[in-house]
């Protein structure tokens, strides 16, 4: 038997005993062999949703995925059937929060319903509450417009990509990080100082730099072996990530060296920053290794009144510049300068 595009959405649009809201065809549809198949073990969710906004139809995939048992979702929202995490727990309907404003299934929706847009092959993430946990799902969706007894409704079709964009995020989590200490590696670290220092100069900010060596670290690695130096380096990188706030940056330039960009802090609040880095650091590795170790480094502040946007390469060799003078004086020295215009 072959099926017209009308009869398909005919039947589509007929409640089925094992998917649907009610049964009033259920013959037609479960005598015909492939099609129950179809629905029965299809591996992605398919829904239709009325000119209401609310769920008309649903096949039993979603129960099944998000470990629900199946029931009745006549003229229930997405969100209040599914758990959005947004509106779980309370009593607002989907759709009513502010937050569903940003929500892109609800968008996706509205773009058919609205204006009959056909929408292909979009990866939308949505926030469920499974078991008491938020969990973030990742789809590919798509949507239609149909029309059934001079009705509109929307078709949707949702294929679960959650393991390939987990997959995707591992992916370019390890290509931005150094694999030791898990900062920024060298390349990203660059790109993301250039770009940082742009921003600060079209924002008229001010911004500050500073290039860490660590001192001894080759009679640290000679003396002790290269796991203790390891130990050491992943120590230091953990007491950067416990000293700085989220908008500053921190990576490994390569070996015991790192850099820190610190956007809108003037070169006071800088030195303050990097001595109280040292301070804990000092006592981390006395704790961790009987011995205090410490680092030298070259300060740089970058002037909002800049000529132009200073180039990375510029504010890397005057801050180079400034650690090779402090490693000269003493161990644990930190020479500050502010970079004039010239």
């Amino acid at each position: 038997m072959v099926f017209s595009k009308d009869s398909i959405i005919n039947i589509l649009s007929r409640p089925v005993n094992f998917n649907f809201v009610n049964s009033e065809i259920n013959n037609q549809i479960n005598n015909n062999e492939l099609f129950s198949t179809v629905f029965k073990y299809s591996p992605i969710g398919l829904i239709i949703i009325d000119e209401e906004a609310r769920l008309y139809k649903v096949n039993n995939y979603f129960f099944k995925y998000l470990g629900m048992p199946y029931h009745e979702v006549t003229d229930k929202r997405f969100g209040n059937m599914f758990s959005c995490s947004i509106i779980d727990g309370s009593s607002l309907v989907c759709g009513e929060s502010l937050s569903c404003r940003q929500c892109q299934i609800r968008n996706a929706i509205n773009e058919v319903l609205l204006y009959g847009k056909t929408i292909e092959s979009i990866d939308i993430p949505h926030k469920f509450t499974i078991k008491t946990q938020i969990e973030t799902k990742w789809f590919i969706i798509s949507a239609s417009p149909i029309t059934f007894n001079s009705k509109k409704y929307v078709l949707m079709s949702f294929v679960d990509i959650t393991q390939r964009k987990r997959l995707e995020d591992q992916l370019t989590i390890l290509g931005i990080t150094d694999e030791l200490t898990g900062l920024y590696n060298r390349r990203y670290l660059i790109e993301r100082c250039k770009r940082m220092i742009s921003e600060c100069h079209n924002t008229n900010q001010v911004m500050s730099l500073v290039i860490i060596d660590l001192d001894n670290f080759k009679y640290i690695n000679d003396t002790y072996g290269h796991s203790v130096g390891d130990d050491v380096l992943i120590a230091f990188a953990e007491t950067l990530r416990d000293n700085l706030r989220s908008c500053d940056l921190a990576g490994r330039f390569g070996g015991e060296e790192f850099i820190i960009a610190l956007p809108n802090a003037p070169l006071d609040i800088a030195n303050k920053v990097i001595r109280r880095i040292q301070n804990h650091f000092e006592q981390l590795s006395l704790l961790r290794f009987n011995k205090p170790i410490s680092f030298s480094g070259g300060l740089i502040q970058i002037p909002s009144d800049y000529r132009e946007a200073l180039s990375f390469e510029e504010a890397l060799e005057k801050a180079d510049s400034l650690l090779y003078w402090a490693k000269n004086k003493s161990k644990g020295t930190i020479k500050s300068e502010l970079f004039e215009n010239r």
